[in-house]
């Protein structure tokens, strides 16, 4: 079932249809526009954006991973992304064996999972749509800020995950706990990939993120050593404070990344000739209108 419906997903796949709204746009705007909004349209492609929305639109669509690894954005979104996800590792793979310790309902505990999941998937939708919705000024405030966010609750999940042993209602205080684990993770998945291709294009997304998760290969070893040996040593406790400290330190980062400002960017060649060609019929369809009105 699961390669059927992937193998549909596969088939419906492409890329989104060209538009050609830009052009008549700025034809209409030669048309009816002052003398000033005229200049600007025939006037060659500006070298560097000029406001946050331009910048995103003219952003240079390829950074190969030679380039992206070159700069400071990579390695900070890097050391990110390794260390929540030792957050990631250790609230998926240990949340079950740290609630048999003292719930012996088998039946509660699958279910949570099957919630857990639904979560993960609903997590992903939220902190997208959060994401989405802020305002986004100065330059990707809005994805940035939500990094620290989604890594701050984590921080605080964790921290607070091995008190609720303490509570009277120790079920319903598990299961909300497990939820708020599963609703970072969904961020963590959404919010990573997102802001990659903000920064260094999506055109070679697949690469630069693909680079960017090499770092899971060690915190998944890092993780596998901290559950396997520390873990009946020191206990959850120190495991999951231990944990929530690491992604405590993402918030850290998030705050660098927050103040890191991608240089200059510039319009690609496609669109030089794009707005090239705008331009120049905007200029012959000026012409006529004038010789048009000599007459």
């Amino acid at each position: 079932i699961y390669t059927v419906l992937i193998g549909v997903g596969i088939a419906l796949l492409a890329n989104p249809p060209q538009s050609a709204e830009s052009g008549e746009e700025e034809a209409s705007a030669y048309e009816n526009g002052s003398e000033e909004e005229r200049q600007r349209l025939t006037s060659p492609a500006v070298s560097e954006p000029q406001s946050e929305k331009e910048q995103s639109k003219f952003m240079k669509e390829h950074h190969s991973p030679r380039e992206v690894v070159k700069t400071a954005a990579f390695w900070i979104l890097w050391l990110m992304f390794l260390l929540v996800n030792a957050g990631v590792i250790v609230g998926a793979g240990t949340w079950k064996l740290f609630g048999i310790r003292y719930i012996e309902d088998d039946h509660f505990l699958a279910a949570m999972g099957s919630v857990a999941s639904f979560v993960n998937g609903f997590g992903r939708i939220v902190w997208g749509v959060v994401a989405d919705r802020l305002p986004n000024r100065p330059y990707l405030t809005s994805q940035k800020w939500c990094l620290f966010a989604n890594a701050l609750f984590q921080a605080i999940v964790y921290f607070t995950f091995p008190l609720i042993q303490n509570v009277q209602a120790k079920e319903v205080a598990f299961g909300v706990w497990v939820c708020f684990i599963f609703l970072n993770i969904g961020g963590v998945f959404a919010l990573y990939p997102t802001m990659t291709a903000s920064i260094f294009g999506s055109a070679d997304f697949p690469r630069n993120f693909g680079f960017i998760s090499t770092g899971q290969a060690i915190t998944s070893i890092t993780s596998a050593f901290l559950v396997t040996d520390l873990l009946p040593r020191f206990g959850f406790e120190y495991l999951y404070w231990g944990t929530g400290t690491l992604v405590f330190l993402v918030c850290v980062f998030s705050l660098v990344l927050a103040a890191y400002s991608p240089p200059p960017t510039f319009p690609t060649s496609a669109e030089r000739w794009t707005h090239f060609k705008h331009s120049m019929c905007a200029c012959r369809r000026g012409r006529k209108e004038k010789v048009e009105r000599d007459r």
